[in-house]
């Protein structure tokens, strides 16, 4: 079995991989910005201090194969609202269900949460559909700098 067909095992991520998680962040947010001819996205600027800053307050969740994070997804809570940030697989482990096995994850690291919500690109169109196909519909469109359209998704929970 080649590495790339390995089952990745996904789970909390400690403050200590925050820089493996942000190289990946780098390199998986790299294909957004490209789409839209836009280096300037938060992805792109976060720094490795403010990503340390999030593992106080967030839950941030990981996906390995053999030694190597090769995807990672974040939320938090507030209320009834758990905020579903930054989901990001390796371009090279797309296509497989990593995003839907964390986003699944994720979903379960909050019972209490009444609503999931998140925020993605328009036209993001695989990632919107991820999302659809987990139950998550647009609330809310903006369109906002460079003229890059946001739709906010949210799932209920019954």
């Amino acid at each position: 079995m080649s590495r790339r067909d390995e089952a990745p095992v996904i789970s909390r991520s400690v403050p200590a991989e925050a820089g493996e998680i942000l190289a990946l962040q780098k390199r998986a947010f790299r294909t957004e910005a490209d789409r839209y001819r836009c280096c300037d996205i938060q992805p792109l600027k976060q720094t490795l201090e403010e990503l340390r800053v999030e593992y106080k307050t967030k839950v941030v969740l990981k996906a390995v194969v053999g030694q190597t994070i090769v995807g990672s997804v974040r939320g938090s809570q507030t209320g009834d609202l758990c905020w579903v940030e930054k989901l990001m697989v390796h371009p090279d482990f797309r296509k497989r269900g990593l995003g839907t096995a964390l986003m699944g994850e994720l979903e379960r690291c909050f019972p209490t949460a009444a609503r999931f919500g998140l925020s993605t690109a328009e036209k993001s169109e695989d990632n919107v559909r991820l999302y659809e196909k987990r139950g998550y519909v647009v609330v809310d469109r903006v369109v906002g700098d460079k003229d890059i359209a946001m739709v906010t998704m949210e799932k209920r929970i019954s």
